[in-house]
């Protein structure tokens, strides 16, 4: 009931100081709807325009967020990377060397790849030109070592057995160098995201 009888009252209450003062219910019933139409457009407005602030503080929020993700993940794959090849030349040098970890190598060097490709959507300028050097060493030794697989490269009919051991020396020199060369090139990567967090 009482939402049926409220707004007549209300506009009462706002005419009569107007008819009072002209001597026209008109011009107080005119200037009450003035005003409602006000109130409703000034809220209106409000309403638009913090929805709107809110819609862009959540894509900021969002875009800021996968930002760091994809940071902290290069950070990640890099150093997945490094550890698998020391631990596969560890165990190598130990005289247990196994296909298997060398397989370990080419898994974290296929989550590098992935993870390198997203630099030209998530990485600034300075962190693009970092991934880049990153991939071309990184590329280098994949060549060399036939894709990190040194175990492969025995299985392939060569011609000489100096010519095996020629590129077996060469494939196992690209990736005892690869991790510390990664070590240098990342670290501008280390920078951009201590900058995206404020904190350089």
């Amino acid at each position: 009931m009482k939402q049926f009888i409220l707004p007549p009252v209300f506009l009462l209450v706002m005419c009569l100081p107007a008819e009072a003062q002209t001597g026209s219910v008109w011009s107080g019933w005119l200037g009450a709807i003035g005003a409602i139409l006000s109130a409703l457009i000034a809220a209106f407005i409000g309403s638009y325009r913090g929805s709107m602030h809110a819609v862009r503080s959540y894509r900021e929020q969002k875009a800021f967020d996968n930002q760091l993700d994809w940071y902290i993940r290069m950070l990640r794959s890099v150093r997945a990377l490094n550890e698998r090849i020391q631990s596969a030349f560890i165990w190598k040098d130990e005289g247990r060397d196994d296909p298997h970890w060398w397989s370990l190598v080419q898994i974290a060097h296929e989550e590098f790849e992935r993870t390198a490709w997203e630099a030209s959507l998530y990485g600034s300028k300075t962190a693009r030109a970092a991934v880049d050097e990153c991939f071309r060493k990184v590329r280098a030794t994949q060549q060399a070592s036939w894709t990190f697989d040194p175990y492969g490269m025995k299985t392939l009919p060569w011609s000489e057995e100096s010519d095996l051991d020629a590129a077996l020396k060469t494939a196992y020199k690209a990736m005892r160098d690869l991790p510390p060369d990664l070590d240098t090139s990342v670290r501008p990567i280390i920078t951009e995201a201590r900058k995206h967090l404020g904190l350089e």
